[in-house]
This record gives C-alpha cells, sequence and structure tokens, in this order.
C-alpha cells in the first residue's frame, strides 16, 4: 500500500517516472516510463528510437549492438586478409619462421656452401610463400562464414522483433488473438517476409547484409513462411498480395512492381477477399482482414527502424572508427616528421661545437681527472680542519702569550671575540664563571714612583711577566715562571 505524506501539496509522482529533468542520454518515453540510456553507437538514431514504444527501446539497441559486434569482428578479418595480400614481405606469425642452416665456420667462404645456403633460402621462401597463399584463401572462407552466421543473427533478431511489433498492434488495433494457432511470432515471421519481398535489390539493407535480394530471401523464406510442423503460414500468392499492398516508398517500388504481373487482375482489397469466390484457390484460415491488417502494420513498425537503427548507425559507426584510426595515423606522421626536425637540429648543434681529436682524447682525460683529484683533496683538508677543531671556529690567541719559549707570533685576528679573564690561582678553572670585580685605581706613594702593588721596576722580570710554562726559581727571579696568566705567581 503507497505511503502518503501529510501536509504535502503537488501532484503525486509515480515511482517510475524520474524527478529529475530530461537529460542527453536518456529518452523520453512518456509519463510512467523509466529512462533508459542510449549507446552512443546509436546516437543517429536517437529520434526513432525514441518515436517507438517505450518497452521496444531495449530491445532495438541490443539486436543493435549484437550486429555491431559482429561487423567489427569481420571487418577487423578483412582488414587482416588484405595486409597479407597488399604487402609480399609480410607473413603471418605462425609461418614468419627463420630456420639457420648449420655450417661450421671453416666452411661458411667455401664455394659449395654459399650455394647451399642460397638454395634453403629459397626453399624456405618458397614454402613460406605457399603456406601464405593457403593462409588467405582460408581467411576469405572464414569471412564468407562469418558473413553467413551474421545474416542468421540478423534474421533471429529481426524475427523477434516483429513478433513483440505483432504483440503491440494487436492490441493497439483491436485485433483478437487466433486461437487456430496463428501465433504474434507466426505474424512476425509473416510480416518480416512481406517487408524484404517489396524491398528493391538496391537497397541499403543488402549491402549491410553483404548478400543479394535472391539470396537472402531464399534463406528468410526457409526460416519466416514455415510452421514447426514445416507447413506454410500463409500461401506465396497472400504473401505477394501483402507486400504490394505495403507503403514502403512514395510509390510503388520495382520489387513490387515486378509482383503485379504475376496476377490476372489488380491486387485484391483485404475487405473484398471475404467476398470473392474461387474454387481453385484453396482458403487458409489464416487469411482474414485483421490478419492482413496486423501483418501490415507490423511491416511498417519494421521498415521505420531496420534500415536507420541497424543499417545507418553501423555506417555511421564505421566512419567515426575510420576517422580515429586516420586521425592517429596522421598524428603518427606528424610527430615522426618533427622527431626527425629535432634530430636534425640537434645533430647541427653537435657538428657546431668543438670537437677533440682521438689522439688528444687521453690528455684530455688525464686533465680532468686531475682537476677532480685537486678538489676532491682540497674538499678533503677543509673537512678535516673543521673536525680537529670541534665543529667550531677557533679562537684567537693572545699576541702575548709565548709558546715552548719561542718568539711570539701574532696570529691573524679572524672575528671578534671577548678576551678570556685572568686567573690569580692554580686551582682556578676556566670552566667556571668569574665573578667581574672592579678594580680600584693603585694608590701612588710620594717615595715610590711605581704603584704600590707593583714591588718591582718594569725593567726586571717577575713571575706576573711570564711568558713560557717552565717552573720559576722565586718570587722575583729571572727565569720566567709557570704562570697562567699576567699576573701569575711561580713556584719557587
Amino acid at each position: 500500500m503507497p505511503t502518503v505524506t501529510p501536509h504535502k501539496t503537488g501532484t503525486n509522482r509515480s515511482t517510475a517516472e524520474s524527478a529529475q529533468p530530461q537529460k542527453d542520454g536518456f529518452p523520453s518515453s512518456g509519463p510512467g516510463s523509466k529512462q533508459v540510456r542510449i549507446d552512443i553507437r546509436l546516437e543517429s538514431a536517437r529520434l526513432v528510437l525514441e518515436s517507438q514504444p517505450s518497452n521496444m527501446i531495449v530491445p532495438l539497441s541490443e539486436a543493435s549492438l549484437a550486429m555491431h559486434s559482429a561487423s567489427v569482428g569481420i571487418r577487423l578479418k578483412k582488414n587482416g586478409i588484405a595486409n597479407l595480400e597488399s604487402n609480399d614481405e609480410l607473413f603471418p606469425k605462425n609461418i614468419n619462421f627463420k630456420p639457420k642452416f648449420d655450417v661450421p665456420e671453416d666452411l661458411l667462404n667455401s664455394d659449395e656452401t654459399k650455394n647451399a645456403i642460397a638454395e634453403f633460402d629459397k626453399l624456405i621462401r618458397d614454402t613460406m610463400i605457399k603456406a601464405k597463399s593457403l593462409i588467405v584463401k582460408q581467411g576469405h572462407r572464414t569471412i564468407r562464414h562469418m558473413e553467413e552466421k551474421r545474416r542468421d543473427l540478423f534474421i533471429q533478431n529481426t524475427l523477434t522483433l516483429a513478433s513483440h511489433y505483432a504483440t503491440y498492434n494487436r492490441m493497439l488495433h483491436v485485433v483478437p488473438i487466433d486461437t487456430r494457432g496463428l501465433t504474434d511470432a507466426y505474424v512476425g515471421c509473416a510480416s518480416l517476409y512481406c517487408y524484404f519481398n517489396g524491398l528493391d535489390n538496391t537497397n541499403p539493407v543488402y549491402k549491410y547484409l553483404s548478400t543479394d535480394k535472391k539470396t537472402f530471401m531464399l534463406l528468410l523464406k526457409e526460416k519466416a513462411t514455415k510452421t514447426s510442423t514445416g507447413n506454410d503460414i500463409f500461401s506465396p500468392a497472400v504473401l505477394d498480395d501483402i507486400s504490394v499492398g505495403l507503403k514502403i516508398g512514395d510509390g510503388l517500388t520495382e520489387a513490387q512492381v515486378d509482383i503485379l504481373p504475376l496476377y490476372d487482375n489488380p491486387p485484391r482489397s483485404p475487405n473484398l477477399l471475404e467476398d470473392a469466390s474461387d474454387a481453385d484457390i484453396e482458403e487458409n484460415p489464416f487469411d482474414t482482414a485483421g490478419n492482413r491488417r496486423l501483418i501490415t502494420s507490423t511491416c511498417h513498425h519494421l521498415h521505420s527502424v531496420i534500415v536507420p537503427v541497424f543499417c545507418d548507425t553501423e555506417t555511421s559507426a564505421a566512419q567515426v572508427q575510420q576517422d580515429k584510426v586516420a586521425n592517429t595515423k596522421l598524428a603518427a606522421v606528424i610527430k615522426h616528421q618533427a622527431s626527425l626536425d629535432i634530430s636534425k637540429k640537434v645533430q647541427f648543434a653537435i657538428d657546431q661545437e668543438p670537437s677533440v681529436q682521438p689522439h688528444n682524447m687521453e690528455a684530455v682525460v688525464k686533465t680532468q681527472v686531475l682537476q677532480m683529484k685537486k678538489q676532491l683533496e682540497k674538499d678533503l683538508l677543509k673537512e678535516l680542519r673543521k673536525n680537529t677543531s670541534g665543529g667550531a671556529p677557533a679562537a684567537a690567541t693572545n699576541p702575548n702569550v709565548q709558546s715552548n719559549g719561542k718568539g711570539s707570533k701574532k696570529q691573524p685576528k679572524k672575528q671578534a671575540t671577548k678576551a678570556k679573564p685572568s686567573y690569580s690561582t692554580k686551582h682556578s678553572s676556566p670552566n667556571k664563571k668569574q665573578k667581574s670585580v672592579t678594580t680600584p685605581s693603585p694608590k701612588v706613594n710620594p717615595t715610590n714612583p711605581y704603584p704600590v702593588n707593583q714591588r718591582h721596576s718594569p725593567n726586571h722580570y717577575s713571575s706576573h711577566q711570564g711568558r713560557g710554562r717552565g717552573r720559576g726559581r722565586g718570587r722575583g727571579g729571572r727565569s720566567p715562571g709557570r704562570g697562567r696568566g699576567g699576573r701569575g705567581r711561580g713556584r719557587a
């Protein structure tokens, strides 16, 4: 039971009807019908498909696409055989073998061996040509067999479609079901035969089927005019009479005109057939006005879909595929030409560059190797210096400090660094922070012109003036003391 939402205004929408607007690729089949996607290969027949009954769109599309697939296989097979026939140097993979004539190396240059090899190659070549000829002949037989299978598939699909249209037209024209055995399938068979019987031999449908009308009608008559017991559904005269009355073109076709001389009188109307009394003609229980009207309507539906949905769509799809192949081939040629132009430019640039003569190549290589070696040594030395200093820049050396009693060497100042504080005792550690102490100005004694804390004249050496690391002899000895700073005391 469907649920109804309260306080909802507007018309109720069926679950089968889509609430979305019409989109491209989805045919509109009227209210209450489901939207069906149309394959891109059938795009040229969109209007025709949309004009058909909604439930006939899917069967029509499936039948047409099945024929498309069969046609693609045949087309590929034809292209392969055509390439083999037009190219003498092209051989199939199964026979493109290259046997080797086993000969010792010592006998390769002898005349007898050369003649034997030439004869062997000619024999192999002739064998491959004969095998290729057999393959080409078998290829043509395979193509004919594939075309026969495709025609059988077409008849099977169109007979199914004709029976569907017969069911639709029976309900549309209110034709009662014939309880004597004339089913919709038999009506569809008779309709398909009458439609093709009224077509000219130049109709594109016969080209589509790769055959002529006479051959196809013999096959169709065998499969579409007999019952399961082998009896005729309708007599040939009735089928021809129905074919003449079809509206296939603007007027009568040549095929319809050719049927007319078979009768002494013009074709009789279906309504007058009931009143006719001819003792020589055996009466057919299925030949009624209703059945004729049903067959005629089914033929008109087949006429509206077979050529545009089957023939025209395959022609347009093949043309699109051919355009893609041609465009791809053109792109390959353009790309190849561009590659050739680039190669010419590169070769021209190489020719303009100065080149090294072969006898000078060794010297050039040695020079390059030597330069690389020097650069490597330079980088290695730089890395070693960096590792020796612990990864930090070297500190500036005090110019007043003498190294091992030797003369002072003034090092260049790399960067501005703060001067290290001096330590007065040997237990003081440079790692400890020293408190900043303000040094008072030295007191001056009037009897001694030098500062109080300076006990010796500047002309004499003292322990706080020691620059070496040797041991001093006394507090005021001449030997430089082991001072750690400018004011350190030497050991006695």
